[in-house]
């Protein structure tokens, strides 16, 4: 009796379909596929039920003829392959041929199509898999698929779907992902009759990207550069967004790559934006992308899972070089720093004032009666004051020795002009006169040049315990003081500035520890340090890893090491610490590669090296750590943790606080 025999059609029919139509999802996934590759520029999905009951899905693409209709439902009846060749080169998303098949097997299928050649446009309905109906019908130019009853002929699928809110989910997370990999393409998702989403199909990613995700996302996104000249020999080009250190997720469902358009999920690459990320963001926490690569179809496969999310790259290493350099030239590129803008209580009014005046104050000092000379400006900076002041006055008033006082409440600028009639030396000092206030609000603001008069030329003497304000072009910052002994306040050009001494500190010990080879001190006594089993395998095993960080070890036998040697930067009370931490983290994290493992330690060094938060700084080491701040702020924002070095007020934020502008 022969064992072996040939499944029934239906049978066939049925287990492809198990392999294609896996949810809802899938059913969307290939119709929506099908459209894009139609050449489609509008492509609208409607579901009930999670997709269960009821999937639409419809696009003005080019459509088919009769003849095509009638075969689009065979089994590997396809447009988008001809010879075996076309399989290492496919440029379509679609191409097996076995989709409306495998769908037509498990539910119940309408098509209406019509190409741009035919008179008429044409129906097929089928019933698990077979044809209901044939005929000529009314449609528009390109197609529309309705799939009802999913699985009404396979009831035991339903027990391994979820619920419909999970299946509505995963349909609207892969229409999301569609979306964003052809912003060309006007997309609308409809879920039980309310819309759901909507892009405009203009071509615009940034706009894409706003309407899948939001403002909030669209906002905290950094775009990828053009691809350094040193991968373009590899013919391989990143485009897209990432995400700014500080917005990342707790997990990596944010994380969209597409290769050719085609979205995929890709551990390789994951890896490849998390490493460029490295000593940027908090441990635990993952950086969001919307990433495209394109290189040639023939150096990517494709074909290597059924759902064709999943590929293989023929030159893996390449294609991670050139996504890490493509997010760290992004990265170190991003010049935005971390702006704090306090939400104001107070209600905003409706004008907007354009520009900034100082209400002008009255000055107590005598004045002879003559002429008075009204200058109004705009006050941006001090400097730009004193500047605007000077070039008021006409050269022809050389014979009396005058003084101009300008009052801004707190300080004041007095200007003495000689006879000679060139400007004295400018000496800003602070007023101990009240300003008054105008009683009208909405009055332009002015500075106000009072008469002119001859004055006692003896130095006017400052407030006791205020500071002088700087005019010196030669410092470009002011630190304001320390708050807590741990926050450092520093005026610079427009801004507030706010640093954690202990952020900034750490991130340049760990910076130079990297850049340079670890200096080592000797202990004038040797310390011997005990460990676990695991833990001291582990040391024993990585000495040479240690002796790259600046100390010297040495086994001292029954489970105990011997150090010599320490870091310059670690202190004799941090060295046995440390040294638990290597060995507990060796051991737990045994995959670790050597470079994550060395920056690991570098970070446990750098923060027990640095300046502690609460511990009072003397005023030369604020200045040397704001001044060295400055010199390379590029590559300090942001501690080995992933902790903001700093963040910053404008201006203009606090003067709309305190209502000088509106």
């Amino acid at each position: 009796m022969s064992v072996i025999r040939l499944l029934d059609k239906s049978v066939a029919d049925l287990i492809a379909a198990g392999e294609v139509v896996e949810r809802p999802a899938s059913v969307v996934k290939e119709l929506v596929e099908n459209a894009i590759d139609a050449k489609a520029s509008q492509i609208t999905v409607e579901i009930l039920r999670g997709g269960i009951s009821f999937i639409k899905v419809s696009d003005n693409g080019i459509g088919m003829s009769e003849t095509d209709a009638k075969k689009a439902f065979l089994k590997h009846a396809t447009s988008k392959i001809y010879s075996p060749d076309d399989l290492y080169s496919i440029h379509t998303l679609g191409f097996r041929g076995e989709a409306l098949c495998s769908i037509a097997a498990v539910s119940t299928v309408t098509l209406k199509t019509k190409n741009e050649d035919s008179d008429c446009g044409y129906t097929v309905k089928m019933k698990a898999g077979n044809i209901l109906l044939e005929e000529p019908t009314a449609y528009p130019r390109g197609t529309e698929i309705l799939v009802e009853n999913l699985f009404e002929n396979t009831p035991a699928r339903f027990k391994f779907l979820k619920s419909e809110s999970a299946e509505t989910t995963i349909i609207t997370t892969l229409i999301e992902n569609l979306s964003l990999s052809h912003p060309e393409i006007a997309f609308q998702l409809t879920v039980n009759g309310k819309e759901r989403l909507r892009t405009y199909g203009n071509g615009n990613l940034k706009e894409a990207v706003y309407s899948v995700f939001g403002r909030d996302f669209s906002e905290s996104v950094i775009e990828i550069p053009a691809l350094p000249d040193s991968f373009s020999h590899h013919g391989i080009s990143v485009s897209g967004f990432i995400g700014k250190p500080l917005f990342t997720k707790g997990n990596r469902t944010k994380q969209l790559f597409y290769v050719n358009n085609r979205y995929i999920k890709s551990v390789a690459l994951s890896r490849a934006l998390e490493n460029a990320y490295r000593n940027n963001i908090l441990s635990g926490r993952f950086p969001v992308c919307v990433l495209f690569l394109e290189l040639s179809p023939a150096d990517v496969d494709v074909n290597v899972h059924p759902g064709k999310t999943e590929v293989k790259f023929a030159d893996e290493v390449s294609v991670y070089d050139a996504v890490a350099s493509a997010v760290s030239s992004a990265l170190d590129g991003d010049k935005i720093s971390n702006e704090f803008v306090p939400k104001s209580s107070f209600s905003v009014a409706p004008e907007k004032q354009e520009e900034i005046f100082v209400k002008p104050s009255v000055v107590s000092a005598l004045i002879k009666e003559a002429p008075t000379k009204e200058v109004v400006f705009p006050v941006s900076s001090r400097k730009e004051a004193v500047d605007k002041i000077l070039a008021s006055y006409p050269s022809e008033e050389k014979n009396a020795e005058t003084v101009s006082v300008v009052d801004y409440g707190d300080w004041r600028i007095e200007t003495s002009i000689p006879e000679s009639g060139s400007p004295s030396v400018l000496q800003p000092v602070f007023s101990d006169i009240a300003p008054q206030v105008d009683s009208h609000c909405g009055d332009a603001q002015k500075v106000f040049i009072p008469e002119r008069k001859k004055v006692n030329t003896e130095p006017v003497q400052q407030v006791p315990g205020e500071e002088i304000p700087l005019l010196d072009d030669a410092l470009s910052f002011r630190i304001l003081g320390e708050v807590f002994h741990t926050y450092i306040i520093v005026e610079k050009d427009e801004e507030l500035i706010f640093i954690d001494k202990h952020a900034l500190h750490e991130r340049m010990n760990f910076e130079r520890m990297k850049t340079k080879e670890t200096a080592s001190k000797m202990l004038l006594t040797p310390m011997i340090c005990s460990l676990g089993g695991d833990q001291y395998a582990s040391v024993l095993n990585r000495l040479s890893l240690l002796n790259e960080l600046g100390f010297s070890v040495e086994d001292f036998g029954d489970g105990s090491v011997i150090i010599r040697e320490i870091p310059e930067l670690l202190g004799t009370e941090d060295v046995e610490p440390f040294l638990e931490n290597f060995a507990g983290t060796a051991t737990v994290d045994k995959n670790l590669a050597k470079s994550e493992l060395l920056d690991r330690f570098l970070y446990d060094i750098a923060c027990k090296a640095s300046i502690k938060a609460g511990k009072i700084s003397s005023g030369e080491e604020l200045e040397t750590l704001v001044r060295d701040y400055f010199k390379r702020e590029q590559t300090l924002r942001y501690c080995p943790h992933g902790r903001p070095v700093l963040f910053t007020m404008s201006r203009k934020n606090i003067e709309k606080q305190f209502k000088r502008i509106l």
